[in-house]
């Protein structure tokens, strides 16, 4: 799990670059890639009787 929140703030870190410079291809990578490391975060997670346990 540590290693999806790096990535997650690598690819935050990317989208505020580009999103700084307006490179689009940048922000679309960027959003691609946080979508992507999002949706894996959220396999490894369940929500039980209105609270969030992870699995490990």
């Amino acid at each position: 799990m540590k290693i999806l929140k790096l990535a997650g703030t690598a690819a935050t870190v990317l989208l505020i670059a580009a999103l700084g410079s307006l490179n689009i291809p940048g922000i679309i990578l960027g959003t691609l890639a946080l979508n992507a490391i999002c949706g894996a975060a959220l396999k490894h997670t369940e929500v039980r009787n209105g609270k969030i346990h992870s699995q490990k």
